[in-house]
């Protein structure tokens, strides 16, 4: 008996490839290589997966090159992705304030505040009052740019910032560290 979660992660990957066949003109009718296909179900079917080979046909037309090895995404990101990333760690790896800890011996841009699980913390990771942070963040001369520590994909809310006369201005508007703290309630960097 299948869950329901899995029942509505088969739905959603077969809206998602669907939709991609439809982006690039593909049907399922159109499928030219039957061969291909039943030898991809026969390779995945002995490791236990049963294959959507929708996700070959739309591979097969990107890349010109027809094999039965090609992994659909479906089976890429339920299956095969869990035994390679370590979830617990997942956290860590998916929040900008945890970089300086993983990740000394790269360059990356300057921190000046870090603000996560509702603490301000120092670039240090000393934990601050409202007050210190507001005071650290103020006290910096030159421009400075605050986005969220997590799921900050595509350069989504990411803000130039700026300390003058003790005020912080964010893109040209006054505002303080509270209002920032609300406006990223999963962290900022």
């Amino acid at each position: 008996v299948k869950k329901i979660d899995d029942l509505h992660d088969e739905i959603r990957w077969h809206k998602k490839i669907s939709g991609y066949l439809k982006l690039t003109g593909l049907h399922r009718q159109t499928l030219k290589n039957p061969d291909v296909y039943s030898e991809a179900k026969e390779y995945f079917k002995q490791y236990g997966f049963d294959l959507n080979t929708d996700w070959i046909h739309f591979y097969e037309h990107l890349s010109g090159i027809k094999s039965k090895y090609y992994i659909p995404e479906d089976l890429y990101y339920r299956q095969i992705e869990p035994h390679l990333i370590n979830t617990r760690l997942l956290r860590f790896y998916g929040d900008k304030n945890m970089y300086d800890l993983f990740f000394d011996d790269i360059n990356k841009p300057q921190t000046f505040l870090r603000y996560l699980d509702d603490t301000f913390y120092s670039p240090d990771y000393t934990p601050l009052q409202l007050s210190s942070a507001a005071d650290q963040l103020s006290g910096i001369s030159k421009p400075w740019l605050i986005k969220p520590s997590v799921e900050t994909g595509n350069g989504r809310n990411i803000h130039r910032g700026r300390s003058q006369n003790g005020k912080l201005i964010v893109d040209g508007v006054i505002t303080s560290l509270a209002k920032l703290a609300e406006f990223y309630p999963s962290g900022f960097i």
